[in-house]
């Protein structure tokens, strides 16, 4: 996946009176214990997108 390909998805818009629970749901498996670095930059990132 690169930056141009991600941005040619299309993304659903939400409803401005749905809650939370329409939005959907995010997973994030991944990586060694002793290297988190990505793991948290991922679950960072899911949080900002909302």
């Amino acid at each position: 996946m690169t930056p141009t390909v991600l941005k040619k998805l299309p993304l659903p818009q939400p409803d401005a009176d749905g809650d939370k629970e329409e939005r959907g749901r995010v997973l994030i498996v991944g990586g060694a214990p002793e290297m988190p670095g990505a793991v948290i930059l991922a679950a960072t990132a899911a949080l900002r997108a909302g």
